[in-house]
């Protein structure tokens, strides 16, 4: 009889122990897409700033070799990101307006609109309104170049709503993590409930409380330890998927950004869970035999 109620005690002991376990990995997943990103931010912000093309407009008088010669004067413009420029001839453009409108009657009786354009995007390390009007300057200076336009409203509103973001992001993050402490901790509370019992039994026959606190440590930072691997597992399988699914998340995840995030999960957790066990152990130690039921 007596195994039999040991063993369902072990039991249940390791079903609240795997539970804990799932219980802090889902937290720390949580936290990881968050912190990845936040960290990314900045990567992401620098991609979408990238990705806004300058369009330069062509005389109707220009020729096949001005052309080639305005795009490679184009290329070497100090700022213009290299491979990114490219020719769009008014045929071209024609067409796209054509798939877009599904080829309607109006518009295959319509004289052609267009001219051709030179588009070109700029390196991350000019994206700022002087730079940016020195590029269109010099190339306005061309030969051949009727004129450059540029969305400088997309590129003020971008950076102000990016300011507006970050904060929103940062205030968000401290709000996200108080939340998962708080998570973090009361899982841990309820997997030691069912042992607060014991925790006062050995303090009765004298035991002393680092003594009787170092096995529940023990435990929290393996439970800890596990959690977190099992979140990190969870995060890597993550990023591979969307990276084989996406050229641009590719292009902005950066290996060193995510490690980091993955130590920072490992530290905050065993930060966690000695602090929370000790804390929890302590609260047990401190209460009277009355207060534990």
């Amino acid at each position: 009889m007596g195994a039999n109620v040991e063993k369902v005690k072990n039991k249940s002991v390791n079903t609240v122990f795997y539970f804990t376990i799932l219980g802090i990995s889902l937290v720390l997943f949580l936290i990881g897409v968050y912190g990845l990103v936040a960290i990314h931010a900045s990567n992401i912000e620098q991609n979408l700033k990238e990705q806004i093309q300058i369009l330069a407009e062509l005389k109707e008088t220009v020729t096949e070799d001005e052309i080639r010669f305005i795009e490679d004067a184009i290329e070497n413009i100090s700022g213009v990101k290299e491979g990114s420029v490219s020719f769009i001839s008014q045929e071209e453009a024609l067409e796209m307006m054509k798939k877009d409108f599904g080829g309607s009657l109006l518009i295959e009786e319509m004289d052609n609109p267009f001219r051709n354009i030179m588009l070109f995007k700029v390196d991350r390390a000019f994206q700022n309104p002087e730079a940016l009007q020195s590029i269109k300057e010099n190339a306005e200076l061309l030969s051949g170049v009727d004129g450059v336009y540029m969305q400088d409203d997309i590129f003020v509103s971008f950076r102000e709503n990016l300011f507006r973001l970050n904060n929103f992001v940062l205030i968000l993050g401290i709000i996200f993590a108080l939340i998962s402490l708080i998570l973090i901790h009361n899982t841990l509370q309820l997997s030691y409930l069912g042992q607060r019992f014991e925790v006062k039994s050995m303090q009765l026959v004298g035991a002393e409380w680092s003594y009787i606190r170092k096995p529940f440590i023990w435990k929290a930072i393996l439970m800890g330890l596990v959690g977190a691997m099992v979140a990190v597992t969870g995060l890597s399988i993550l990023i591979l998927f969307i990276e084989s699914r996406s050229e641009i998340i590719s292009a902005i995840i950066s290996y060193s950004k995510v490690f980091f995030v993955f130590v920072f999960l490992i530290g905050l957790t065993l930060i966690t869970m000695i602090a929370s066990s000790t804390y929890i152990i302590n609260r047990f130690l401190k209460a009277g035999t009355d207060e534990m039921y």
